[in-house]
């Protein structure tokens, strides 16, 4: 047993080289207030689904820990019984498991609590020790029970009160630990705009804890979740802060910078698949079968305006703030104010609905489109298998989306496009902002006399801040007022872009049988807390 988890730990470790080799990087650079602390806790959050993220987040929470001398443990409160084999894992890292309350610990309270609202925008502004939590709930709910919008109803409903009871314990989770223990910062497994991740990331940076977040589209793969506007941003990118963050860099690394999301918006809309965006596909990629209906669709003389669609069910308030409760809201606005215009409105479903292990989802938008062309005959809905590049054919005079990639794509091609209220690319003026219904409104029925981008260095400085820049320096607000370290912009463009899985066979293998030596020197199977990572 023990051979087989160091074999494991081996090929872990070699397959995450250069992860760890950017995270010294990291760490040296983002630790500033986790050292301000006296020795305690370094909470590691453990997910049961998430493949190799646990394993990774362990050496991260090690390593860290290591570097501020505080104790590394791991949680859990997704109330699920973590699995001997993934809790031995951690253990053997030094990272026991916390147990936490379980479900419907708190079913009475969360009665009461919801006994008072009537609407979802009523639970939209709920708090709970004076934390915005409901538009963690109103998204938790749009999830779990894949719905398009809370209903009255929903608000009495079994799985509302289980969602409700669950945030609760949650909050008792961190006054619990916040009075008995002294937690030095959080690493969690995902950004925070489900209960599981937002309430105790909002409630431990408002008692100004670092709390840091995976995802797994860096290098490095970690960022600082902040608190801005009484909330806690559930994203883990500062974008509203990109312009300052960049004019920070030397003339040269701006060159370098602007050169890679040069390259970044090229290569994605040649139809290149990226992962960065959509695991395996591309809205980009040509497709003969949905070409051909578009054809037909080129020969009217009214201006085209495109609706990009997002999923319904899926992180509608992940940014500071929405102007619609949800998506299906935001839609049903757009279509009925699109209807009373003499313009061609092509809409699209969100492509991601048709990745793999996503059927519910893909049901779901499908249902909501079918009820969408029952009450807006006049609108033309298209395949969410429609390339981009068909599209861009008819010359569309502008298009729309709540916060989409679409808002830097269709830019860099020099067609407007509206999003509302907070998105990633607000600090920026190559797509445009409906700040309210009454903006939005205008721009609808003004679709063909938008005004068109032309700033396309402003897109590729956005595309290197939002993709690249945060991977390897960390984009925190106390530290816009440094220079942030050099170790991204000595590698050329191509090698960035490149997807590579860190395993060069050949000269990779070679040094397994060291990196197990020193895995097993650093760690007691036996007594789990008393080694210390090598690597």
């Amino acid at each position: 047993m023990r051979n087989h988890f160091l074999n494991f730990l081996s090929c872990c470790a070699l397959w995450f080289r250069k992860d760890l080799q950017d995270l010294r990087k990291w760490l040296n650079h983002n630790v500033g207030d986790l050292t301000a602390r006296k020795r305690g806790l370094l909470l590691c959050e453990v997910q049961i689904y998430a493949g190799w993220v646990p394993f990774y987040l362990s050496l991260v929470a090690r390593l860290t820990a290591n570097k501020i001398g505080a104790r590394p443990v791991a949680f859990n409160l997704q109330f699920s019984k973590v699995p001997f084999l993934l809790r031995a894992a951690f253990q053997a890292l030094g990272l026991p498991v916390l147990w936490t309350k379980p479900k419907g610990a708190n079913e009475d309270r969360a009665k009461k609590t919801l006994g008072s609202i009537r609407s979802g925008r009523g639970l939209l502004r709920l708090r709970m020790n004076k934390i915005l939590v409901g538009d963690l709930i109103y998204d938790t709910f749009l999830r779990e029970a894949f719905r398009a919008t809370v209903l009255p109803a929903d608000l009495h409903s079994e799985h509302m009160r289980r969602i409700v009871s669950d945030t609760i314990s949650i909050l008792d989770f961190a006054e619990d630990r916040l009075q008995k223990q002294n937690i030095r910062g959080v690493i969690q497994d995902h950004s925070g705009y489900y209960i599981y991740h937002g309430v105790l990331s909002r409630r431990l940076a408002r008692a100004k804890i670092p709390v840091f977040n995976y995802a797994d589209r860096n290098s490095v793969g970690l960022g600082r979740v902040l608190w801005s506007q009484e909330q806690t941003c559930s994203t883990h990118n500062a974008y509203w802060l990109y312009p300052k963050a960049f004019r920070k860099l030397g003339h040269r690394q701006k060159r370098r910078a602007l050169c890679i999301g040069k390259a970044f918006i090229k290569k994605r809309l040649k139809g290149v698949s990226d992962d960065l965006i959509l695991p395996g596909v591309s809205a980009y990629a040509p497709n003969q079968i949905t070409s051909g209906p578009l054809a037909g669709l080129a020969k009217t003389p009214r201006p085209t305006v495109l609706v990009f669609m997002h999923e319904f069910n899926d992180a509608v308030h992940c940014y500071r703030s929405a102007l619609f409760a949800d998506f299906w809201e935001w839609i049903n606005y757009l279509c009925r104010e699109a209807s009373q215009t003499p313009f061609h409105w092509l809409l699209k479903p969100h492509l991601a609905t048709n990745l793999l292990g996503r059927e519910k989802m893909r049901a779901l938008s499908q249902n909501c489109v079918e009820e969408l062309k029952k009450r807006y005959p006049k609108l033309t809905f298209i395949s969410e298998q429609t390339s981009n590049t068909d599209l861009l054919r008819l010359r569309p005079s502008s298009a729309f989306t709540m916060y989409g990639t679409v808002a830097h794509e269709m830019a860099w091609i020099g067609i407007p496009v509206v999003a509302c209220n907070d998105h990633p690319h607000i600090a920026y003026r190559f797509s445009l902002t409906a700040r309210t219904k009454k903006e939005l409104k205008n721009m609808i029925h003004s679709a063909d006399k938008l005004r068109k981008p032309i700033a396309k260095k402003k897109i590729c400085e956005y595309l290197y801040m939002h993709y690249f820049y945060q991977a390897h320096h960390g984009l925190f607000v106390d530290q816009l007022t440094s220079s942030p370290p050099t170790t991204t912009l000595g590698r050329s463009p191509e090698g960035i872009l490149r997807q590579t899985t860190h395993m060069q066979r050949a000269s990779d293998l070679e040094k397994i049988s060291s990196l197990k030596e020193k895995i097993a020197q650093s760690i007691d199977l036996d007594n789990p807390l008393s080694g210390r990572l090598a690597f």
